[in-house]
């Protein structure tokens, strides 16, 4: 029993976001004003790719996934989060998300109605070993 258990969990939670990305799609689908559905539809692909994103390993293991494309989909989900900031916390209150379950760092964001959200956090650059300067060659 034991054995298949995190198999079966696994395949419930897989389940569940495929049913929630569907119904996602039914009502952007649904939308006539071009940039609610813009904005919901960066946010419903951030978390199918921020999805896949955290279960890459499995993806890349399996054959479903080239390395490459997992590298790319890390971009995009960076991307993706990136423009979707500025609409964070009309997303968070559209979608009725109760404060006590947001982060500390999204609950001390401006309340202003219609002020986009400003975080002074941003994540570290990354370099290549080119862009450094530094050699390939093994040491």
């Amino acid at each position: 029993k034991r054995q298949v258990q995190d198999h079966l969990v696994a395949l419930a939670r897989a389940h569940v976001e495929r049913i929630l990305l569907e119904s996602f799609q039914d009502a952007l689908a649904a939308l006539d004003d071009a940039a609610v559905r813009d904005t919901l539809s960066d946010t419903c692909a951030l978390f199918a790719l921020s999805r896949i994103e955290a279960d890459r390993a499995w993806f890349l293991e399996a054959g479903y996934l080239e390395a490459g494309k997992s590298r790319a989909i890390r971009r995009v989900v960076g991307d993706l989060a990136r423009r979707t900031s500025a609409a964070g916390r009309t997303l968070v209150d559209g979608f009725g998300i109760p404060e006590t379950l947001l982060p500390e760092l999204v609950r001390s964001w401006d309340r202003a109605p219609g002020r986009p959200i400003s975080v002074s956090w941003r994540p570290p650059e990354v370099h290549t070993v080119e862009q450094r300067g530094e050699s390939r060659a093994p040491p």
